[in-house]
């Protein structure tokens, strides 16, 4: 079964679970004397599994991951699951690829699949979720709001664990650089052993005369120990109303965490007046302190 999970034995004598992430950016940059824009380009196109590193042509590596997507990941978890309904599960898959760094719940998911005369269950697409999490194939992220302090029960965001996974899983088709770059942080987060959700802002303003309830985002919610971090992200430093937008929702948290905005144009790291931090997307993968 296609798992980035390995078990092993701890001194005890116990069997432990130990979960194995595909190559992150600096692992698959390390030893290497490309541009680091280079590097970031086939990164983003065929991700970290490592039997790809360094071998093969663009199309040989492309047709690999698709082999891995179709054949190995989906089939092998419709067979574990005992899927009857493979087509339902792998378009259920793809949407998930569609819907990266996107609100997601069965019950989007069940609509989209009657779009395409699929006719699937909420219940039988939450058993779909869960298998794909399960087998470390997607990562389901909470929705938590951060002032009232809960979460939202069925609304989660999914990332997937490899990004040549989700080219494979969309058609090689042109993607976009935010979800990419999302998805990419989110994995990165894990893999340094962070836990994360995604945040929301709730609050009632007033416009025009008239109150209004908002909800405002915030891409992750790191937690480690009794760390937490959070954290936007965004394609370059923005101006103007889109700065305002990203960084209200940080102004908004009155608690005492750090709040970081990770930026994919190189910039010096710096902190802003409202004691936000700013740090490039490649500083932010390379250095390992960077939180």
């Amino acid at each position: 079964m296609f798992s980035l999970r390995r078990h092993e034995h701890s001194p005890q004598g116990t069997l432990r679970e130990v979960r194995v992430y595909p190559l992150t950016f600096s692992e698959f940059s390390d030893g290497r004397r490309e541009p680091l824009s280079v590097l970031w380009k086939e990164y983003c196109t065929f991700g970290g599994m490592p039997e790809l590193m360094g071998h093969g042509t663009p199309l040989e590596k492309r047709d690999h991951l698709k082999l891995l997507w179709y054949s190995i990941c989906l089939g092998d978890i419709a067979r574990r699951n005992q899927i009857r309904k493979r087509r339902a599960l792998e378009a259920a898959a793809d949407l998930l690829c569609s819907f990266v760094g996107s609100p997601a719940n069965p019950g989007r998911i069940s609509a989209s699949l009657g779009t395409l005369g699929l006719s699937v269950s909420d219940d039988t697409v939450r058993s779909y979720l869960a298998a794909l999490e399960n087998a470390c194939l997607f990562s389901g992220a909470r929705r938590f709001s951060i002032r009232e302090r809960r979460y939202f029960r069925n609304i989660r965001k999914y990332y997937i664990s490899d990004i040549g996974l989700l080219n494979a899983g969309t058609g090689f088709r042109e993607q976009d650089f935010l979800c990419i770059m999302e998805n990419v942080i989110f994995n990165e987060l894990l893999a340094r052993g962070w836990y994360v959700d995604t945040g929301v802002v709730e609050s009632r303003e007033m416009e025009n005369g008239r109150q209004w309830f908002r909800q405002r985002g915030v891409c992750f919610v790191a937690e480690k120990g009794a760390d937490r971090v959070y954290i936007q992200s965004s394609p370059a430093v923005p101006d103007g109303a889109e700065r305002e937008l990203l960084l209200r929702p940080l102004r908004m948290i009155r608690d005492s965490f750090r709040k970081v905005v990770i930026v994919g144009s190189d910039i010096a790291p710096y902190t802003d007046d409202y004691g936000i931090s700013w740090l490039g997307l490649f500083d932010f993968l390379l250095d390992g302190k960077a939180l």
